[in-house]
């Protein structure tokens, strides 16, 4: 059955799209990345009857944003009450499909009252389905049986979108769940997607699907409200939500630094210096490629426990033969990789690498710096990698014109070399450790127009 939702519960999306005057789909979700939540968090907290702790946690591209009010409990800023549940107010991020079916079910415990879900006509509910990369923990809820499986209109609506987005990878939606009560279960819900990008300046329609028809001439927002009757006791084991790691919470007051590489190692070889020795940044590392690699990929994640950082790993083609890749694939790509937010300094690539030559890295440098251009993403900083190898006639050194050069600290050098060959592996004869610098090099931009005249300039020698 479906509700009109009460007026101080609505939320103008188109309105909110228009207000975005993105002159691109990447910077039209690093708009709603940014503001989405910020609309939510406003409605939520104007109408909610208890004190509200709104945290976020990132479970891979998805961000959820939750109200965490056991942790304002632990801390004894309120009263504790059994009745006022933890629960999700909004999730976003990019679908990415699972090709391999789920393994195994829902973490014990997460929802209390099973046995009485069991009987009823409710479901196990996933915010964002785990078919195009929703989580298995906080992403479940109470959900209406009929809606969850496609048996209701709204139902048919919902697995249709939801199929867009597992067959249209890298699709840009959101889950909103919206509450009548202090319970974890939500009375409405709504789901939204992008359905149309630009391209050249044109409108281009990816979807089909009778329930995202638009003739917009721009991207838009297509969302669905349902009723979900709230029959029972609260279903969310909320205590969990507490239990996120710390470094994916908003509570972590230091400055966000990312650098975005193209290649597992490419952070530790070039920059991994300046990134141990300043722990004072809040450090997200991104790589385009080598994802699914079974030898690099777990010891990125290695590297980035070391490195006290965060970080994520894509899957783009680097084969040998490099072939060329679209740049606005390679753009679409950092923007799912780069949560939204305003970042004190983004590190990256050369406009011609850092030896000769790896197109991926000079894919990457471009990217960057047209996405900064754009205002796709906000950093208050750029540093390009400044190397080269003479043309192969010697190891990658740092560039005569760099704008700024570090000699590594003993302790430091001692512990990017160790990463590099211990973690990673690399032998001590290998191209990769006898490649490693001591002294790190970069060009430092302030302003998007400096970047991209100077690298322009690059490109043309």
């Amino acid at each position: 059955m479906t509700q009109i939702l009460p007026p101080r519960l609505v939320i103008g999306y188109v309105r909110l799209r228009r207000s975005a005057k993105a002159p691109t789909t990447p910077a039209l979700i690093v708009y709603l990345r940014k503001h989405l939540p910020i609309k939510w968090q406003r409605v939520y907290t104007a109408t909610a009857t208890h004190a509200a702790n709104i945290v976020r946690i990132e479970r891979g591209t998805f961000e959820y944003y939750c109200d965490s009010y056991s942790g304002l409990e632990e801390l004894g800023e309120v009263a504790f009450d059994q009745r006022v549940r933890d629960r999700v107010i909004g999730v976003l991020g990019t679908s990415t499909p699972m090709r391999r079916r789920r393994r195994g079910s829902f973490p014990d415990g997460w929802l209390e009252v099973a046995e009485e879900l069991d009987g009823s006509n409710r479901d196990k509910g996933l915010f964002n389905a785990h078919s195009i990369g929703g989580a298995l923990d906080v992403n479940v809820f109470s959900q209406n049986r009929n809606l969850n499986r496609g048996v209701s209109e709204q139902g048919k609506i919902y697995r249709q979108m939801e199929r867009y987005c597992y067959e249209h990878p890298g699709t840009f939606c959101f889950s909103r769940p919206i509450y009548a009560d202090t319970t974890s279960i939500p009375r409405w819900l709504e789901f939204g997607l992008l359905t149309s990008f630009l391209q050249g300046g044109e409108d281009v329609k990816r979807s089909d699907c009778q329930s995202l028809k638009s003739k917009a001439s721009q991207s838009r927002c297509n969302s669905m409200r349902e009723y979900n009757d709230n029959r029972h006791a609260d279903a969310f084991r909320g205590k969990q939500m507490t239990a996120a790691p710390h470094n994916q919470l908003t509570s972590d007051t230091r400055p966000m630094a990312a650098v975005v590489v193209a290649h597992p190692d490419d952070e530790t070889l070039w920059c991994g210096g300046y990134i141990l020795a300043h722990p004072e940044f809040l450090w997200r590392i991104v790589t385009l490629c080598r994802a699914t690699d079974s030898d690099r990929a777990p010891k990125f994640r290695q590297v980035l426990q070391a490195l006290s950082a965060e970080g994520e790993m894509a899957d783009l083609d680097d084969g040998t033969d490099q072939v060329p890749l679209p740049i606005e694939q390679v753009q679409q790509t950092i923007v799912q990789l780069m949560p939204a937010g305003s970042y004190n300094l983004i590190i990256t690539h050369g406009p011609k690498g850092e030896y000769t030559r790896h197109r991926r890295h000079e894919e990457c440098c471009q990217s960057v710096v047209e996405l900064w251009q754009s205002g796709s993403i906000d950093t208050n900083r750029l540093w390009l990698f400044a190397y080269e190898d003479g043309g192969k006639s010697y190891l990658p050194r740092v560039r005569e014109d760099a704008d700024r050069r570090d000699v590594l600290a003993e302790k430091i050098w001692i512990e990017k070399c160790r990463l590099i060959t211990d973690v990673y592996g690399y032998g001590a004869d290998s191209w990769e450790t006898r490649s490693t610098p001591r002294e790190e090099g970069f060009w430092c931009f302030d302003s998007a127009q400096a970047a991209v005249k100077r690298t322009a300039l690059w490109e043309q020698q």
